[in-house]
């Protein structure tokens, strides 16, 4: 992670305030240099489609002496792929991302952007810039670095993860396919809240029901990303 990113928002949500989920962001566009978007319009969406849901009621009503740490739903979004606020250790986790979808004729093959990315995802080849989409971690980097304004980005979205967590047995967050368009978000938050409301068993932890009910039938319930 680049010192300059590191810093993030405090946690919202505590087992002091009885809160029933925690909200942990990067701080996004603006304050950070590698930040694709501002954070609090997607916090607020997660956090409105979290309050219609009813888990919040839900979560209280069977902890009525209080709920504790890990009974919370725990989410993080990042505003990049550097994942400063630990998107991959979270129930639920939400990484902004910009894929370069189109090398335009305007490319010089000048070979900034093979040296600005730092998983080898691009490069020229034959006087052209090329990308390998299956390295991309869509930082949207190359396309800030091009001097030609060569390289065209798909439309801002999320990368979606899920069943992420820490303890005795750490598990690193199931990455689900496509990129999600932001007003798709609170949808998809609304959808896997409910399914949680359904399908948790008592003493089961949100990212132990992701992984038990299967990635695949909770992509099929959430729907394909209306772009990829």
């Amino acid at each position: 992670m680049d010192p300059q990113a590191s810093t993030e928002m405090p946690e919202k949500g505590s087992a002091v305030n009885g809160l029933s989920y925690s909200l942990k962001t990067c701080r996004g566009k603006g304050l950070c240099p590698f930040g694709l978007l501002e954070i609090g319009p997607i916090v607020k969406s997660v956090e409105t489609a979290l309050d219609d849901s009813g888990w919040d009621m839900h979560l209280k009503r069977h902890h009525p002496k209080g709920i504790r740490p890990h009974d919370r739903l725990r989410i993080a979004v990042a505003a990049c792929p550097n994942g400063c606020s630990q998107p991959h250790i979270h129930d639920i986790g939400l990484i902004a991302a910009s894929r370069p979808s189109e090398i335009t004729r305007g490319c010089t093959g000048c070979g900034l952007c093979g040296k600005t990315c730092r998983e080898a995802a691009i490069f020229v080849q034959g006087g052209r810039a090329v990308t390998r989409a299956a390295a991309c971690l869509s930082c949207g980097e190359c396309a800030k670095a091009c001097p030609a304004h060569a390289i065209l980005r798909a439309p801002l979205g999320f990368r979606l993860l899920l069943g992420g967590h820490m303890g005795r047995h750490p598990t690193w967050a199931t990455e689900l396919h496509g990129v999600y368009p932001p007003d798709q978000i609170a949808s998809i938050i609304h959808t896997l809240a409910s399914l949680l409301l359904r399908e948790a068993r008592e003493g089961e932890r949100p990212s132990q029901t992701f992984a038990r009910l299967g990635f695949g039938h909770i992509e099929s319930l959430i729907g394909a990303p209306r772009h990829d």
